[in-house]
């Protein structure tokens, strides 16, 4: 009997967690519904998977083939050799180690700042940090365009020491050090760790950076590693910002060396270009995509 009942409650749970219920779908209306969400779905992954999937097949075409009318789907030519060609022309290495040094930096300074921030408003809890906590989060409610000009006029004139910045990575570090997002993320996530380990440490004479770098950092491996694919991703598309900090080509990364090698390939050749820039946070989204799309709740859900 307890069996039997034991068995009912979870098919009932089973059945509230769904959109559509096995009951419901013996309706017609709820089969048309269930229908219309599919094709909207497949939709959707088109619209996102097609352009990809564009460009990699582009890459092997020709000039010819390429501004063909129809378009050819599958490319009649294939020049693998072009590739090497390209990557060689366009010295792409240079840009890749650009956009490494700049992703290097950006985590550094993401885990470090955002993090210790996020603990500080954990753990620590001065007076006033639930007024703070809330303006930081105000600032994510905020247009981007409003702190460009003060940002960068910090930048060509740091404040106290007034020295020029601009022309090198720092900037971008410094800006990667704030992330209301990641600092959210952080602080979720510092929430479940017990108080008494923390209250050990201290009792152990360990300061509160050593608490911050030996027990908080270590056990916060699952929220560090998603912040740091959001970083990663984030810093390798990044445009605006290198494009107007870093004005010497030999340290631009490779979003700013799609823009300017625009003009200067051919169409086939920009096309093999792109590919070759799609498939670092491609690569990076397969091997994470697990974790990325369960950052967002990780740490928020109490159990």
């Amino acid at each position: 009997m307890k069996r039997k009942l034991l068995k009912e409650k979870k098919a009932a749970v089973k059945v509230s967690t769904r959109l559509i219920g096995d009951n419901d779908m013996k309706r017609p209306v709820y089969k048309l519904i269930y229908l219309l969400i599919v094709l909207f779905l497949i939709g959707m992954c088109m619209v996102t998977i097609l352009p990809t999937m564009w460009i990699f097949a582009s890459a092997f075409k020709d000039t010819k083939e390429f501004l063909a009318v129809p378009p050819t789907i599958i490319p009649r030519s294939f020049e693998p050799a072009k590739i090497v060609q390209v990557w060689k022309n366009v010295k792409f290495i240079r840009y890749l180690r650009n956009s490494g040094i700049i992703i290097a930096g950006d985590l550094a300074f993401t885990v470090l700042f955002n993090g210790m921030a996020g603990y500080v408003f954990s753990k620590l809890k001065p007076a006033g940090s639930k007024f703070i906590y809330r303006l930081i989060f105000i600032t994510m409610l905020l247009p981007t365009s409003m702190n460009m000009i003060p940002l960068y006029s910090s930048f060509v004139k740091f404040p106290i020491l007034g020295i020029n910045i601009t022309g090198s990575f720092i900037p971008l570090w410094l800006m990667s050090g704030f992330s209301a997002f990641n600092i959210m993320l952080f602080k979720s996530f510092f929430d479940s760790v017990p108080a008494s380990i923390v209250e050990a440490a201290r009792i152990d004479g360990s300061t509160e950076v050593g608490i911050f770098l030996r027990i908080i950092i270590p056990l916060s491996k699952p929220i560090v590693m998603v912040v740091s694919i959001f970083t990663i991703v984030a810093a390798w598309g990044n445009f605006m910002w290198p494009f107007l900090i870093l004005k010497k080509e030999t340290m631009q990364p490779v979003s700013v060396m799609l823009y300017n090698m625009k003009s200067q390939l051919s169409v086939d050749k920009y096309m093999v270009v792109m590919m070759l820039s799609v498939i670092p946070p491609l690569t990076v989204f397969l091997c994470f995509s697990r974790q990325i799309m369960g950052g967002v709740t990780l740490g928020g859900v109490k159990e």
